[in-house]
């Protein structure tokens, strides 16, 4: 199948990649940075197999719109969109002024907006789509941690539960998955032992998963959160 999958280049967004690339899959990978785009690439285990790349910020809906564009130029329709780019924020709500939240929700959240809208005809002519949409256990309980992360995520959980049940008449498929702890790059440098986390390819291997179930079957939300618990 063809999976489109933002945030492709690091963190859960490349583990999804490097298990689905070796599941057999072609994929257009979405992040802002070429660099990073290139060496997600150069680590797939089957290089056979259509691996895209295409760079630009996804917080903006005119870098959407040559998204879209590119990938009509190099014919790559997907079946399948993975929705991981976003990023966190530490300000508290109070504390926070209103561009902070802006700017978060504009990635976090109004990215995968503007993306399934433009999507959207191509998957409804698909038979067999699917939207997957990476959320975070953030969205499951206060989250003191990092409460405007926790806001976008919350928002984001909303909208995949109310896309789910907008998309039944298409037979357009989509799963919200909230990852707790996870092993990525914004936790170098912090002193955790290993039970802490969850690893990328994880939810990787979850979607995979998912997508050897029947073609009417389908997973709606799942939680994956260390054995040990989630950091509070």
């Amino acid at each position: 199948m063809n999976i489109l999958i933002t945030g492709g280049s690091r963190g859960i967004g490349k583990g999804i990649a490097l298990e689905l690339n070796k599941a057999g899959h072609d994929l257009l990978l979405v992040a802002k940075t070429e660099a990073n785009l290139l060496v997600a690439q150069s680590e797939m285990e089957n290089q056979d197999l259509k691996i895209e790349l295409f760079d630009c910020d996804l917080s903006k809906e005119s870098e959407i719109d040559r998204l879209l564009q590119y990938s009509k130029d190099i014919d790559f329709v997907p079946d399948i969109l993975i929705f991981d780019a976003g990023y966190g924020r530490m300000e508290s709500l109070i504390e926070s002024n209103f561009q902070d939240l802006s700017d978060i929700m504009d990635l976090n959240v109004y990215h995968v907006y503007h993306t399934v809208k433009r999507y959207y005809p191509a998957l409804k002519l698909s038979g067999k789509a699917r939207i997957y949409i990476i959320g975070s256990t953030a969205s499951t309980e206060a989250y003191t941690l990092a409460p405007l992360y926790g806001l976008s995520k919350w928002t984001l959980r909303g909208y995949a539960l109310t896309l789910r049940q907008e998309l039944m008449k298409d037979n357009i498929g989509v799963t919200l998955i909230h990852p707790g702890v996870t092993k990525t790059d914004q936790w170098n440098g912090i002193d955790l032992p290993q039970n802490a986390f969850i690893l990328p390819s994880d939810i990787g291997k979850l979607i995979n998963s998912t997508l050897l179930l029947s073609e009417h079957a389908l997973v709606e939300e799942l939680t994956v959160r260390p054995v040990s618990g989630d950091l509070q």
